[in-house]
């Protein structure tokens, strides 16, 4: 039941395309394996390992150039459709062989430093809703999605999909309210990039807040001019779904109004970053970063889009801490230090000086210094009976600098 299960997962995302790296792999312009057997005239089913190299070897080579990651993928793929297709994977190119393969290309190509991309963060939202207009439908739309897609780090295409848009897009009937009365606010049901499932994501209520998506949304659809129907999209721009290049154009004019520097490259996933590298700044546990951006994993790390400003932060509060900041030091780490009065240090048991002399026999100190006289049986079993750990006599036999008082015969008679 479980290959069955499996064999239809392959099988939709090969035909259908639900999975777009397995699609892109086989149909995609112009690396795709069917496409490139197609344009040479070569066999698809089963592949020879010949073409299989030819293919990653155009693949990774300008001027349409994939990184290795992407190529990997590819190849998984391949294999996919082949499996399912019932058709033998090729035993000879085994793990070993590719990488040596992608190895030698990586140092033929080697990567280009990445760019960096552009990052909305919640208070990059809260900061250009003051200046970027309201009046219109079109501006409530704009500031009702940087709200929903900035407060839980969503990706653009969950909201504005550009593939398969009858089965991706959001719906009114996805939206609904919450009725727990300490978790005010909505519920969307989002078709998420790795899901065949509707996920149930949901954004709180901020009453106090200008960015509050509950406020927003119900606003958009009580001033929106078009039918808000269950069937009927959640946003909407002049009749039609909301597109992408609204987003784009939109979020890089009221970064423009405010102020507020355009450093790196604009995409869909500007939000997911920017809610990623938000709260890793602000001090949120990982757990908390998860959580609020859906991640299954510690995947968020790769949104990160850090400067250096965040070093000099974090060592100015590391070093100009006030002193009842620090952390005690943990236990059992260090050495103990007992204070003791400068009237008994000489008389008792528990002074803190190291000196060899206090731990000489009695009867050859002077009399001033002998103190209190031990009785036979303490003496006797502190020679017999190893003292316990953690007492001031198992401190003395770790102590470097003691020495075992040597045996006398003359209290034993």
């Amino acid at each position: 039941m479980r290959a069955g299960s499996v064999s239809l997962t392959i099988r939709k995302s090969v035909t259908s395309g639900t999975h777009s790296g397995h699609r892109t792999a086989l149909f995609g312009i112009p690396n795709g394996w069917i496409t490139f057997c197609t344009r040479f005239g070569l066999s698809e089913y089963p592949a020879a390992v010949e073409d299989l190299l030819l293919w990653l070897d155009s693949c990774l080579s300008p001027p349409n150039a994939i990184l290795v990651s992407t190529a990997k993928r590819y190849l998984k793929g391949v294999k996919a459709s082949h499996l399912d297709r019932v058709h033998p994977w090729i035993s000879g190119l085994d793990t070993r062989d590719i990488n040596f393969f992608f190895r030698g290309h990586l140092r033929l190509y080697p990567p280009p430093p990445p760019e960096p991309k552009l990052a909305i963060t919640p208070l990059t939202v809260l900061r250009f809703s003051e200046v970027a207009p309201h009046a219109s439908h079109a501006d409530r739309v704009f500031h009702t999605a940087s709200s929903v897609l900035s407060l839980r780090g969503r990706r653009g295409g969950e909201l504005f999909p550009t593939t398969d848009v009858a089965t991706r897009l959001l719906r009114w009937k996805h939206f609904s309210m919450s009725i727990d009365p300490l978790c005010q606010g909505f519920y969307l049901d989002i078709l998420m990039k790795t899901s065949l499932v509707r996920k149930r994501v949901f954004f709180p209520s901020l009453p106090e807040c200008a960015i509050c998506p509950l406020t927003r949304i119900l606003e958009m659809r009580e001033l929106s001019p078009y039918v808000s129907g269950p069937e009927d999209p959640i946003f909407v721009i002049d009749g039609k779904p909301l597109r992408r290049s609204f987003m784009m154009d939109r979020s890089i004019s009221a970064l423009g109004l405010a102020g507020i520097p355009i450093v790196g490259a604009v995409g869909s996933k500007m939000w997911r970053a920017g809610l990623a590298s938000h709260s890793v700044v602000s001090g949120q546990p990982e757990a908390t970063t998860q959580f609020l951006g859906i991640w299954a994993s510690s995947a968020y790390k790769k949104y990160l889009e850090l400067d250096d400003s965040l070093v000099a932060s974090a060592v100015s509060e590391l070093v100009l801490a006030p002193p009842g900041r620090h952390p005690p030091p943990p236990p059992g780490r260090g050495r103990r230090v007992i204070a003791v009065p400068a009237a008994e240090s000489s008389d008792s048991d528990l002074s803190s000086s190291s000196s060899e002399d206090d731990y000489l026999p009695r009867r050859g100190r002077p009399a001033a210094q002998r103190g209190s006289p031990r009785s036979r049986r303490a003496i006797k079993a502190t020679r017999v009976n190893p003292p316990a750990i953690g007492s001031r006599g198992s401190a003395r036999l770790r102590s470097p600098n003691w020495n075992p008082p040597a045996f006398n015969s003359s209290f034993h008679r």
